[in-house]
């Protein structure tokens, strides 16, 4: 049996930082608070990163709700939460909806971006649009043809 995963404290996303102990969004060195339950379903999405988890999922682990229970109060919190941590909340970086399934949480930061898709000098020169639209389209969807 592994042991639980240690709580993330602070999060660096591509538009802001968060810090989960405190509940606070820093963005453009102005602070804004999150609210509890986007905190903690954030909290939860941190712990199980570029892994597809449903609203039912998501009702019983972070609001404590018996399977089966149908509201829209999932949609409603990650539309807030997009709206806080998202540089565009229509076109999310890191809250990305994963159609007939949930959500996914893909924990790309600032620096990691830079890093992750950078491209040696000889390789795909003048395709810079290219190569951007298409990181988004994976971002996005988790796949491109």
């Amino acid at each position: 049996m592994s042991a639980p995963a240690a709580p993330i404290d602070v999060l660096k996303l591509v538009a802001c930082d968060v810090d989960l102990g405190r509940q606070v969004v820093v963005r453009n060195g102005q602070s804004q608070p999150l609210r509890t339950k986007e905190a903690k379903v954030l909290a939860y999405f941190a712990l199980n990163p570029d892994r597809d988890i449903g609203r039912d999922e998501l009702l019983v682990k972070v609001w404590g709700y018996r399977p089966g229970v149908v509201t829209r109060t999932v949609d409603n919190t990650i539309r807030r939460l997009r709206c806080r941590v998202e540089a565009n909340p229509d076109q999310p970086d890191h809250v990305i909806t994963v159609f007939g399934k949930g959500y996914r949480f893909v924990p790309l930061a600032r620096d990691e971006v830079e890093s992750t898709y950078a491209r040696p000098a000889d390789r795909f020169v003048g395709r810079d649009d290219e190569v951007g639209s298409s990181l988004a389209a994976l971002r996005r969807s988790g796949f491109l043809t």
